[in-house]
């Protein structure tokens, strides 16, 4: 598969290079084997050689469509928290600390947004959460 080919166009050029050839009976199944292992991504294709319900071509290309689908998200999901950068908790886990919590200090406008826990009714410099790994 090439960097820049999607599943589809991949199956596609497989298939074509596989009507040239005398298969017979084999066609479906050379070329499903041909396309799991010419796939790029190592463990799509460790995925896709491991599932048992893969009998045919178009089965193959269709878990291997769901599967970077799923991998793509994911993926979109670890870039949207590593974005975010600070991780922000509740300063303070003594008994004690909990009635700050209640007492916390609430601006005169409630629509404001607290741009560390993202609670409405008080700002950042009132909030009683500081960032997981900077402390602030």
């Amino acid at each position: 598969q090439e960097t820049s080919e999607n599943m589809s166009m991949f199956m596609s050029r497989v298939k074509m290079a596989a009507s040239r050839c005398k298969f017979g009976g084999s066609y479906d199944r050379m070329v499903r084997d041909r396309f799991i292992c010419g796939l790029k991504s190592e463990k799509l294709r460790a995925h896709l050689i491991d599932n048992t319900n893969i009998n045919t071509s178009a089965d193959a290309l269709k878990k291997a469509i769901e599967r970077e689908n799923s991998e793509t998200a994911a993926h979109g999901m670890n870039v949207n928290l590593v974005k975010q950068g600070h991780k922000f908790v509740k300063k303070g886990n003594s008994s004690s600390d909990q009635g700050k919590f209640k007492s916390q200090k609430f601006s005169s406008n409630p629509d404001k947004t607290c741009s560390k826990c993202t609670l409405k009714g008080h700002t950042s410099d009132n909030c009683y959460t500081k960032c997981k790994y900077c402390f602030k």
